[in-house]
C-alpha cells in the first residue's frame, strides 16, 4: 500500500472512532452554516441586482454603442504592490516591500512606463503583531493607497486600475 493511501486509510478509521453525537452536532452546524451563506448570497445577489439598475438608468454601461473616442480617457495607469516576509527567528520578520505604477500615456495598446513607487525593508516584531501577514498586507494597503493619492494628487486625467497585475 502506498503512503498515501495509508493516509487515507487512517483517516477513515479515525473518523470512524468519532462519537456519533460529535458528527450529529458537526452536520447541524455545517447545515447552519450552509443556510447562512446562502441568505448572505441571496443578500448579495438582490444588492448587485439594485446596483446595477441603478447604475444602467444613469447610463453608466456602453453596450454594443459606438465608442465617442473623445469620452475615452486614454491615460491608464496600473497601481500594484508586492511583499515578502522572511524571518521569524526571535520574533523579528522582514518586510520586503514594494509598489509600483505603469503609466500608459496613450491607452492600454502604448508602451507602458514602469515606476517604483515605493521599495523598503521593514521589520515586523511578533509580538507588537502576532497576525504577520495581515500586518504585512495591511502596510502593503497603506503605501498602495497612499499610491492613489499621490497619483491623483498631479491632477492628470485618467483611468487608475488598482492591483493591476491581476488583470493580467
Amino acid at each position: 500500500m502506498k503512503y498515501e493511501e495509508l493516509k487515507e486509510l487512517l483517516k477513515r478509521i479515525e473518523f470512524n472512532k468519532t462519537e456519533p453525537e460529535t458528527l450529529t452536532k458537526l452536520i447541524e452546524s455545517a447545515q447552519k452554516k450552509g443556510e447562512r451563506a446562502q441568505r448572505e448570497l441571496r443578500n448579495l445577489r438582490n444588492l448587485t441586482g439594485k446596483i446595477v439598475d441603478v447604475l444602467c438608468s444613469k447610463d453608466f454601461f456602453r453596450i454594443n454603442n459606438k465608442i465617442n473616442e473623445s469620452e475615452v480617457e486614454k491615460f491608464a495607469v496600473g497601481i500594484d504592490g508586492s511583499f515578502q516576509l522572511v524571518g521569524g527567528v526571535g520574533g523579528k520578520w522582514y518586510l520586503f516591500l514594494s509598489v509600483t505604477r505603469i503609466l500608459f500615456k496613450n491607452g492600454l495598446e502604448s508602451e507602458p512606463e514602469v515606476e517604483v513607487f515605493w521599495a523598503d525593508i521593514d521589520e515586523i516584531d511578533e509580538q507588537d503583531n502576532p497576525s504577520i501577514r495581515l500586518a504585512a498586507e495591511e502596510k502593503m494597503l497603506t503605501v498602495e493607497s497612499k499610491t492613489i493619492l499621490n497619483w491623483g494628487s498631479k491632477g492628470i486625467k485618467s483611468v487608475v486600475l488598482q492591483n493591476f497585475i491581476n488583470f493580467f
